[in-house]
């Protein structure tokens, strides 16, 4: 399974893609929310997890972004804002929840790994049925 992670903090990314590469997850890590959804379509992640305060886009409207757009990727907001916040933003955007940085990368992975379990399992198209 691929994860895309989307942080504009490089330790952060560094930590969450060895700690998610050790879980066994393809990890693709991304510093900028400009350009992210052009990076979904090549990259084709299952999961995209998304930092709320980013320069240039804030992770909540890239998250509904990157729900209208691309209706089967799972998408999961991770920033330190309060839980309240992030669960109204969660539900605003269309994301699956939300993981609390303040909780520590380990902690974070875990509820990462949570949230992912649940996921649906994709949907493929049926065939095309030539005439």
């Amino acid at each position: 399974m691929k994860v895309m992670l989307v942080d504009d903090d490089a330790t952060t990314l560094t930590v969450l893609t060895a700690m998610l590469e050790d879980e066994g997850y393809e990890v693709v890590a991304r510093t900028e929310a400009l350009g992210t959804s052009q990076a979904i379509h090549r990259e084709q992640p299952d999961v995209a997890v998304v930092d709320v305060r980013m320069p240039g886009l804030a992770g909540d409207r890239l998250a509904g972004l990157i729900v209208k757009s691309n209706p089967t990727v799972t998408v999961i907001l991770h920033s330190s804002l309060p839980a309240a916040q992030l669960e109204r933003l969660s539900r605003e955007s269309g994301a699956a929840g939300f993981v609390q940085k303040k909780a520590g990368p380990s902690e974070s992975v875990k509820a990462l790994v949570q949230i992912i379990r649940r996921r649906p399992p994709a949907i493929s198209a049926p065939p095309s049925n030539p005439k």
